[in-house]
């Protein structure tokens, strides 16, 4: 690798690169020469054989992001990790050169990128697939002097079902998982997805946020807020050890601060903690109040909120029911549309098995939002059937009433004033 310096073009470095590759083949001895490469510009260089740049081999256009050592290429790192580093290159290095955004507007957009993926975390809007860290079983247990994590989730599962536990050679999928407890260790933290899955327990968002993205992205932001204009006023240190944890500060608190990490959504596992001693109450579908019914009294009488509960719960079941379609046809293109054998299977390296686990899950919660939905308008039209029963038969009772009474009077003023020759005269 040989820098040429920063006022330079590619065309221009490209060129000194093959002139430099002539001058030295002559003094090398055949069949020993070297050639050149690529060029990369910009670079983020972290250490040796690890770095992201954009990658050049014409200076006309360039041929593609090349990554090297990072996590976005270890597989020790969650997919959410590889997704935002991967995200965040593509908004740095832009391929099309055509476009005139600059470098600050380039990186705010980066910002953005990672913000959004904590958000998403925070929001529990993530894939369980995409939180999966996978560790090798290389030797046998006892083999192992210290606690591993994969090491002992593979104990419990074995504990479970010795038939589904993993074996040596194996590369174990685990999750982590919230534990209570204080001085829980990061061992008994771990689970297997499908079982995390089934039980509903909840991620341990601060696992992922602290050590799986915070200290990759960070290294991508620290060099350019100790040479960004925007940042240079706040970093006023003496030496570079202050100027450094000056960067990280303001790093930290641009990607993971209060304003990104504010709105966060709590979830309690039904079956694990303190929320199986709890039982959850239904709740009205228009206003979110506490309620028996799918709409409560109050609601029920505004006909403006009613029919757009309905058209909302509708339209949620239709797009979960289609997004279950759509998984289960990939799996059935897969298998040569037999049915059998995709319902048995249970590759977990495929991309589509945890979507496909999260649209059934998706789709049996809004299926019963829908379920009590019908079954409150049969009521309400029953209701209403019964209501207009009553008064109808009012209705005709009261006539009927009317009726006779207005009869047995015209009988007796007929009789008052009728003449008959049988009266007797007095």
């Amino acid at each position: 690798m040989i820098s040429l310096g920063k006022n330079i073009t590619i065309r221009e470095s490209i060129e000194t690169a093959k002139e430099i590759q002539v001058e030295v083949n002559k003094e090398f001895k055949p069949p020993i020469f070297i050639e050149f490469e690529k060029v990369m510009c910009p670079l983020i260089l972290k250490d040796k054989k690890k770095y992201a740049a954009l990658y050049w081999t014409n200076w006309e256009k360039p041929s593609k992001i090349n990554v090297m050592g990072l996590e976005s290429k270890r597989r020790d790192a969650c997919k959410l990790l590889q997704n935002t580093q991967n995200d965040v290159f593509k908004k740095i290095f832009i391929m099309d050169q055509s476009d005139k955004t600059t470098d600050e507007e380039r990186w705010d957009n980066a910002v953005t990128v990672v913000q959004d993926a904590v958000k998403k975390l925070y929001n529990n809007d993530f894939d369980i697939g995409e939180l999966i860290i996978t560790k090798g079983y290389s030797k046998p247990k006892e083999q192992y002097k210290t606690k591993q994590v994969h090491i002992e989730l593979a104990r419990r599962m074995a504990k479970r079902n010795p038939s589904t536990a993993p074996r040596v050679g194996d590369r174990i999928p685990y999750v982590i998982v919230e534990r209570g407890g204080k001085k829980v260790q990061t061992c008994d933290t771990t689970e297997d997805p499908i079982y995390a899955m089934n039980k509903k327990l909840p991620i341990s968002v601060n696992y992922y946020v602290k050590k799986q993205l915070r200290n990759p992205l960070m290294r991508i932001f620290k060099p350019y807020i100790l040479t960004s204009k925007k940042y240079k006023k706040m970093i006023d240190g003496s030496t570079p050890e202050i100027r450094d944890k000056q960067a990280d500060e303001i790093a930290e608190k641009l990607l993971f601060g209060h304003e990104v990490t504010k709105h966060r959504r709590h979830e309690i596992s039904e079956s694990h903690g303190i929320g199986k001693y709890f039982k959850a109450e239904t709740k009205c579908l228009a206003c979110g109040e506490d309620s028996n019914d799918a709409i409560c009294r109050i609601c029920s009488k505004d006909e403006n909120q009613v029919k757009k509960t309905i058209d909302k719960t509708n339209e949620e079941f239709q797009n979960t029911d289609e997004n279950r379609k759509r998984c289960w046809n990939k799996c059935y293109e897969c298998q040569e549309q037999d049915i059998e054998s995709a319902h048995r299977c249970f590759a977990r390296d495929c991309n589509n098995f945890f979507p496909r686990r999260k649209a059934d899950n998706t789709h049996q919660k809004s299926e019963k939002k829908h379920n009590r939905l019908v079954i409150w308008e049969r009521k309400r039209k029953r209701k209403r059937n019964d209501d207009d029963e009553v008064l109808s038969n009012r209705n005709y009772t009261t006539n009927n009433i009317n009726g006779v009474i207005n009869h047995d009077d015209d009988r007796k003023c007929s009789k008052k004033n009728s003449y008959s020759p049988n009266r007797r005269k007095r």
